[in-house]
């Protein structure tokens, strides 16, 4: 296990006085977007909170957060200078330095507090690494004349991109005994696996001759592909993130690669919602861990800055919504008032002063997915069922923290 906070190697521990530097600097950017008459989009169940890892307040981009709540990223002190990379939780902040004056970045972390990410030395060509347990470990594809790696897993399988001999971008997994499978979906010219979970499901980007732009892909374990486009007629879909939960992140457009672009969350099953922090022109959601915390960046369109930030769940915000979905689906009335009953003692718990109780709100979600699971196939579709299970399970997730 790597240990964020302890760790003799690359990473290095900011000052007491930079940290708390970063952070006033943080609050000060949150209150400009607090303040603002921007909101929210009504119905999104989120609380935003900026990242802001440069020093000058210039560009701050994560990547990813694990379910321990660590997020990883990279920013710029100057918008034309290098990279640099950054770890970040609610009470640490550090500095991740490639060795051998090395440029790149970091940009996938597992819970163990290992991360994966790329790096050019003296103008070579891009490699991949791997820094686990204080070792830093090269990553190159072999044939490959650059390799980018972008996630890696609790069980330790590794996914990227490369270039090969062709110049076209193809997709690889690496296993944990370092083979690798290479792949890439069909009719494509370039494919990149941008994320992995524990079940070993990806997801990424692919192009192709006859698509202008980009089009999401999740690849199965049994190396079947499943298209993933947004809706509202997007003219460009990627995926950056699945969470153990199905659940998956990205960003689309709508109108032409020059347009705003949205950021996303949504799952196989077809459930889908924009997710835009307060005054964004240019949403990039990246990263999402089983709780379903979110973390990415933005282009704030009043300052022309491009800001970090995480968005957190409100999980009553969360069991409201999943009681507006069990509306929407239109069931018979006693599968509709049943599921509401249970909905409505788990928001009577989570809303109780007096004493803790996430442990009854607990109880009634629970009951919830077992009455789903009883009406699957009967008063519900799989499609229904599996959507009603994947959201009540991200309730569950949050009240179990």
């Amino acid at each position: 296990m790597t240990d964020l906070r302890t760790s003799l190697g690359p990473i290095r521990h900011l000052s007491r006085h930079s940290r708390w530097c970063a952070a006033l600097l943080a609050l000060a950017v949150l209150l400009a977007a607090v303040t603002s008459s921007a909101q929210p989009p009504t119905g999104q169940p989120y609380t935003f909170t900026v990242l802001e890892a440069s020093p000058t307040g210039c560009c701050t981009s994560p990547k990813a957060i694990n379910n321990v709540g660590a997020v990883i990223g990279d920013y710029h002190v100057d918008p034309d200078g290098p990279s640099h990379s950054f770890i970040w939780d609610v009470d640490f902040y550090g500095l991740f330095d490639l060795p051998f004056g090395a440029s790149g970045g970091i940009s996938g972390v597992n819970d163990s507090g290992d991360v994966v990410g790329s790096f050019s030395e003296n103008g070579g060509p891009t490699t991949g690494f791997l820094y686990s347990d204080n070792t830093f470990v090269t990553i190159t594809v072999p044939g490959a004349t650059a390799t980018f790696v972008t996630d890696i897993n609790n069980r330790g399988q590794i996914v990227g991109a490369y270039l090969g001999s062709d110049d076209a971008v193809h997709g690889f997994l690496r296993a944990t005994d370092g083979s690798f499978v290479l792949f890439d979906v069909p009719d494509s010219l370039h494919t990149s696996a941008n994320g992995i979970n524990d079940a070993g499901l990806i997801v990424g980007e692919h192009s192709g001759p006859v698509f202008v732009g980009n089009r999401g892909f999740v690849r199965n374990v049994n190396g079947s592909f499943m298209a993933f486009d947004a809706p509202f007629s997007a003219t460009s879909t990627v995926l950056h993130g699945v969470n153990n939960l199905g659940q998956v992140v990205g960003s689309y457009a709508t109108h032409g690669l020059d347009t705003p672009v949205h950021g996303f969350v949504g799952d196989v099953n077809g459930s889908f919602t924009s997710i835009d922090p307060p005054r964004s022109v240019r949403t990039i959601l990246r990263g999402i861990n089983d709780s379903g915390d979110l973390t990415g960046e933005y282009l704030d369109g009043e300052t022309g800055v491009m800001y970090g930030f995480v968005a957190t769940l409100s999980v009553r915000s969360l069991v409201s919504a999943l009681i507006g979905d069990v509306v929407a689906l239109n069931l018979k009335a006693g599968i509709s008032n049943s599921f509401a009953a249970k909905l409505g003692a788990a928001l009577a718990a989570i809303d109780d002063q007096k004493e803790q109780k996430d442990g009854a709100a607990l109880n009634a979600m629970y009951a919830l997915i077992n009455a789903v699971q009883a009406q699957r196939g009967k008063g519900l579709t799989d499609v229904q069922a599996d959507s009603l299970m994947s959201s009540s399970q991200a309730v569950i997730a949050l009240l179990d923290r």
